[in-house]
């Protein structure tokens, strides 16, 4: 027996559809699990106007369970001859069993009368009625609407829902609606109500009537008719996965269409052309096996054939006047000049207390000279000019005013740079000083890139504390996170050393000249992105203990924090590794944080001081030059070489000794070995969990 639950919907953003039916799966899953109920697997479907699950060979009630309710102590439930207590009848009267069915059961706290409750399981038509209707409504959104009930809300006012268990209605209302058979087709082909007889009519029932249910096969189908259409011009679609689910999730029924352009817009970038068309229209741009693009498109409508000339010339209008509108901007643009748009951002301001987008501009063309000196002194000059006119596109009729062409903020402003005149690195830069934008988002392919890139976040940042706009909670509404995010994915992943904590002085330099800082501002920017720097640290797979063990010692440069992780996450299950951080931790743990003067080696008496210390002198110089040349895993090793000496001196000598002297010597040597150690992490924050610290 199948369960069929489809919830009909006013038409659904597309990008609502795909996330709340994993949630209605993912909560079905997890009620029928709850309530004893088993079936063998769950299908869904979806299209704008409905989400739908079929549970396949759904049990007909749920399974009966057995209880086991812990009761008095028998000594109570019991008096000395053996006869139950009113204490004990009333205990099994509460549980609704027979006074002489309670059995005795030993625990640690002595021996109790316990009921064993036999609950028989419901039908799962009545368990289904009750769990629905709050199921449904639970169902999150973006944002949501409200229609006949006040207090329901859902993504889209539901109009109708079916529920049906084999050939039987499972009953319930949600907002005014009632639970049956009945479901809808295609809104304008298929209008009228269509009745379900069994759940395994409904994919065939909605395909006679237009609706193509299942999401996988509607999106094989667009696959396939935008590339016939594609190849009828000798051409193939523009590669664009993100649209592709878009346009699934559009339509019920897909029917390709194609349409052409005049071939003088491909006379625009490239980038401008596929925008017009995808943006707003949905379309899928033609390109030739080159990669140039063909002054062909492909639109989809929902279903039939009927009209499709028209359909075609009315989308080939529409793109038509967008097409038009591009080349407006940019031959304004043009006409008008890079240099002359720098001078327009004086007119914009960035932020009303840190000035206009061209002083942001002038801080960003020397913090990226700067940012770009740590891995390449000879590209300055062109890190330089590239964060100088990587906001000039901000001004340019294209992006302003909130025009559909804003997406293409730092690609158009790559246009203008390179119709400029201005060297190939310098475009790339602007184009890709965005990157990453989100998470998983590709990063700049050159240093110049990444330099601009780093340089305009810390900019945004270190003017966002400055002003007081600080990230807290949930709130961040300059997304500083994400910037900081960004530039720590940039030098971890493109390998890069740096210092954060002379760009962050370098730019709060540069932002002094407008703006008075307060003298908690460069510790305040840098504890944040110690923060993020852990968070990124974490999304890459790395365990807090470890994260923390390094960042205690060590968080100025985030590729090289990466590396001791990395090399600390690896020694973390070595035996011999496991037993030197022991060994530290005592150490720290004797030294609770406190300094002291380092001994010499005439001051030292005892045969076990003099051995650790001669040790510590060895291993000094091995791990100094191993950690400056990133060898974590050699100044690892050298560092449990010290294991031994340690453990002899802690049973050889009393550290904590009455003698005073003797005993700020020996707190010294361990103060020589704690300053090892952390020329590469604080082992002390190491698997505190799993081990045990000992101290003198």
């Amino acid at each position: 027996m199948d369960f069929l639950l489809e919830i009909g919907v006013e038409e659904l953003p597309s990008s609502y559809i795909e996330p709340a039916l994993d949630e209605l799966c993912q909560k079905v899953s997890s009620e029928l699990k709850e309530a004893r109920i088993s079936c063998s697997s769950i299908d869904s479907y979806c299209t704008p106007r409905r989400l739908a699950i079929l549970v396949r060979d759904i049990a007909d009630r749920q399974e009966d369970i057995e209880k086991e309710i812990m009761g008095p102590a028998t000594r109570v439930a019991y008096d000395e001859t053996g006869k139950p207590t009113e204490a004990g009848k009333g205990f099994a009267r509460s549980q609704g069993v027979p006074v002489n069915s309670l059995v005795k059961k030993k625990t640690q706290k002595g021996e109790y009368v316990c009921a064993i409750v036999r609950e028989q399981g419901r039908p799962v038509q009545k368990v289904l009625s009750e769990a629905l209707p709050e199921l449904i409504l639970s169902i999150s959104f973006p944002r949501t609407m409200t229609w006949a009930d006040p207090a329901a809300r859902f993504g889209r006012p539901i109009r109708w829902l079916v529920s049906m268990l084999g050939d039987k209605v499972v009953p319930f209302d949600v907002a005014g609606v009632r639970a049956g058979r009945r479901t809808f087709g295609n809104r304008f082909l298929a209008p009228r109500a269509i009745e379900l007889k069994n759940p395994s009519h409904y994919a065939e029932k909605l395909r006679r009537a237009w609706v193509i249910v299942d999401c996988k096969e509607r999106k094989r189908l667009v696959e396939r008719l935008v590339q016939e259409q594609a190849g009828e011009r000798g051409g193939k679609i523009l590669e664009d996965p993100e649209l592709m689910g878009i346009v699934t999730n559009l339509l019920e029924y897909p029917v390709a269409v194609l349409g052409s352009f005049d071939e003088t817009f491909l006379e625009l970038p490239r980038d401008v052309v596929v925008t017009a068309m995808r943006e707003h229209q949905r379309y899928f741009a033609v390109e030739n096996e080159d990669g140039s693009l063909l002054p062909f498109f492909v639109a989809l409508r929902n279903g039939g054939a009927e009209g499709e000339e028209n359909v075609r010339r009315g989308n080939e209008r529409v793109l038509k006047a967008r097409l038009d509108d591009a080349r407006f901007y940019w031959e304004k643009d043009v006409s008008i000049g890079i240099q002359r748009q720098l001078e327009l951002l004086k007119q914009v301001v960035w932020h009303e207390s840190l000035g206009s987008v061209y002083d942001k501009s002038q801080r960003l063309s020397e913090l990226s000279a700067f940012v770009i000196r740590n891995w390449d002194g000879t590209r300055t000059k062109t890190a330089e000019r590239a964060g100088l006119l990587c906001k000039t596109d901000l001004v340019s009729e294209m992006v302003k005013d909130g025009k559909e062409f804003t997406t293409l903020q730092g690609i158009i402003g790559a246009e203008y740079a390179a119709k400029a005149g201005e060297e190939k690195e310098v475009a790339t830069a602007v184009r890709e000083h965005y990157l990453p934008r989100f998470p998983g988002d590709g990063l700049p392919s050159g240093l110049e890139g990444c330099a601009v890139s780093i340089a305009d976040r810390l900019d945004e940042i270190v003017g966002c504390f400055a002003a007081g706009r600080i990230p807290s909670g949930s709130e961040d509404p300059y997304g500083l996170r994400r910037q900081a995010n960004g530039m720590m994915r940039i030098l971890i992943e493109k390998k890069l050393h740096f210092s954060l904590s002379q760009a962050v002085g370098e730019a709060l330099r540069l932002l002094s000249k407008q703006w008075r800082m307060k003298d908690s501002l460069r510790e305040e920017v840098s504890s944040f992105l110690d923060q993020r720097l852990a968070f990124v640290l974490s999304e890459m797979g790395m365990e807090q203990d470890v994260i923390d063990s390094v960042l205690s010692a060590d968080s100025d440069d985030p590729y090289r924090t990466w590396l001791k992780t990395r090399a600390l996450a690896e020694w973390k299950s070595n035996d011999e590794f496991s037993q030197v951080v022991i060994s530290f931790k005592r150490v720290s743990n004797i030294l609770k944080g406190e300094s002291y003067p380092r001994p010499s080696a005439q001051e030292l008496s005892e045969n076990v001081e003099q051995q650790l210390l001669k040790r510590v002198q060895e291993v000094s110089g091995l791990v100094s030059k191993t950690v400056s040349e990133g060898s974590y895993d050699d100044a690892i090793a050298h560092l449990l070489s010290l294991k031994k000496p340690i453990d002899e001196f802690f049973d050889g000598v009393l550290v904590m000794d009455s003698d005073e002297t003797l005993r700020t010597r020996r707190l010294g040597l361990l103060d020589l070995v704690r300053a090892e150690f952390l020329k590469l992490a604080d082992f002390s924050r190491l698997m505190e969990s799993t081990f045990s610290s000992t101290t003198d």
